[in-house]
């Protein structure tokens, strides 16, 4: 059983009572992300650990939860547990050429207005990232809202640069599955 440590202050030796040494993970709360071997501590791990260290700043856009299998050598970030708030967009447009463009990777939940059944918004390419989630918002409670893949996508294998509409007043999840094909899901 990995032990447990709410907070990491300062550098805490292996030996500390709070860390489990051996092959059982660790897991750490910190205020920065790992980076190879070395925890956001200063903390060294050794090449047989696991760790699983958890971003307790949770006003920092981006990942909060980073696993290591192998001391460090590799690391993980999960998905976010903390949906941060892009611009807002006003829906334009009937193809994906005219469409208003959410804002460049600015969050993970964008707001959108003006939907009337007809206009959209398109994902920005910057958000073609494999395992990027999206939560599209639409402003309008009695519309739908047609949302776009960055320019030469496709949202669950419709030809390349079809809207993919919401439910009449709701927002919709995008899930990029591989950001170099631009493929997605939605739902």
């Amino acid at each position: 059983m990995p032990r447990v440590h709410s907070t990491v202050r300062g550098t805490v030796g292996l030996g500390h009572p709070d860390y489990h040494v051996g092959s059982d993970p660790i897991i750490y709360s910190v205020q920065g992300a790992p980076s190879g071997g070395i925890l956001p501590t200063g903390q060294g791990l050794a090449a047989t650990q696991a760790a699983i260290v958890v971003r307790r700043n949770a006003a920092v856009a981006g990942p909060v939860i980073y696993v290591t299998p192998d001391g460090g050598t590799t690391w993980t970030a999960l998905a976010n547990t903390v949906l941060s708030v892009g611009a807002s967009t006003a829906a334009a447009g009937t193809t994906t050429a005219n469409a208003g463009v959410l804002p460049a990777a600015t969050g993970n939940l964008y707001r959108t207005s003006a939907a009337d059944d007809i206009t959209g918004v398109r994902v920005h390419a910057d958000d073609r990232v494999t395992g990027r989630t999206l939560y599209v918002a639409n402003g309008v409670s009695n519309k739908i809202l047609n949302v776009y893949p960055p320019t030469g996508g496709t949202i669950n294998g419709a030809a390349a640069n079809a809207a993919y509409p919401s439910v009449s007043g709701r927002g919709l999840v995008l899930v990029c599955l591989d950001g170099a094909a631009n493929t997605w899901a939605g739902f």
